[in-house]
């Protein structure tokens, strides 16, 4: 599970940055992760990854960023 949040930590990092300085592509896809990309009120986009464990457990990774 930590390698899992690690590289969805890593993954939510990099997208969020390329997004700020508008380079972030329109999709995302990885085998593993489900990516979920929202504007909350204050304006901020919040991008979070989501999958399934080694244990079978759901797991969740979220990173907010406003441009």
């Amino acid at each position: 599970m930590i390698k899992q949040q690690e590289e969805a930590l890593y993954l939510l990092e990099d997208y969020a940055l390329s997004f700020t300085h508008g380079h972030a592509p329109a999709s995302f896809s990885h085998s593993l992760y489900q990516f979920k990309q929202e504007v909350i009120a204050d304006g901020s986009t919040q991008f979070c990854l989501m999958w399934e464990g080694a244990n079978s457990r759901d797991y969740e990774s979220c990173l907010y960023t406003k441009k």
